[in-house]
Formats: structure tokens, C-alpha cells, sequence
């Protein structure tokens, strides 16, 4: 599920899928281009920071199973 775009300069950002029901694991794309930055994880949020000035638009996969 995709997240809104957010301009942001070494500024940390917190993406939370908390509200994804029966998930069980996540994958994490900080910087929108549609391929995960993380492996699978059990953890509903996760904290990063943008070193380089842009837009970014931030994206979280749920999987149930």
C-alpha cells in the first residue's frame, strides 16, 4: 500500500502498517521505486532517514501466511 509523497532532507521518517489486519509480515519500500528495501519482517513500523534532498513516497507490503 503505497504511502503519500513526503519531501524530506536527513529527516526521519517513521512507516507504520499497524493498520494492516491479520498481517503477519513486511516489506519495506523507502523510496517508492516499487522493489522492497527490507527482507520480510514481523515488525508493523519501521524508522529510516533520507540523506539526499527529494521526494520521496514511501510504499509498505503486507503478507498474511
Amino acid at each position: 500500500e503505497g504511502g503519500s509523497a513526503s519531501n524530506v532532507i536527513a529527516e526521519e521518517v517513521t512507516i507504520d502498517a499497524a493498520e494492516s489486519s491479520n498481517s503477519d509480515s513486511y516489506e519495506y519500500d523507502f523510496d517508492g521505486d516499487g522493489q522492497p528495501d527490507t527482507d520480510r519482517l514481523t515488525v508493523e513500523q519501521v524508522t529510516t532517514r533520507y540523506a539526499e534532498p527529494g521526494q520521496y513516497t514511501p510504499a509498505v507490503t503486507a503478507y498474511n501466511g
